[in-house]
């Protein structure tokens, strides 16, 4: 899923931990939010441009209620509040599902404006 292995990558210690933090916050929000999907497989193996992925049980859906693309925000911004609240320190780690995040708020923004929810 996150690519090929990099094989004779090595990752250094505190930045294996980060992006276990990293990784365990998404999981944690999946698992405990209900509206979200379920988290499948997560790994802090560098594969690709990438240190590690949770990955979830995605379901195509056409129709998406407000509660569940919330739930969809929180769980992608819990590896960033993970990281700050173990960590004390967010890293550059985050970006990814920062700019996700940002797209699907938008995308909500502007479905509420066409649908004059706003």
């Amino acid at each position: 899923m996150g690519g090929l292995e990099r094989p004779g990558h090595f990752v250094p210690r505190p930045e294996l931990h980060r992006t276990s933090v990293h990784e365990a916050g998404h999981v944690l929000v999946a698992w405990h939010s209900t509206h979200a999907a379920a988290p499948i497989k997560v790994s802090v193996v560098s594969r690709g441009h990438t240190n590690g992925f949770a990955q979830t049980q995605d379901l195509e859906k056409s129709h998406q209620g407000e509660a569940e693309l919330l739930d969809r925000l929180a769980v992608l911004l819990a590896g960033r509040v993970a990281e700050e609240l173990v960590l004390g320190d967010p890293s550059t780690g985050a970006s990814n599902d920062l700019e996700r995040a940002t797209e699907l708020a938008y995308e909500m923004v502007r479905i509420a404006r066409v649908y004059g929810f706003v």
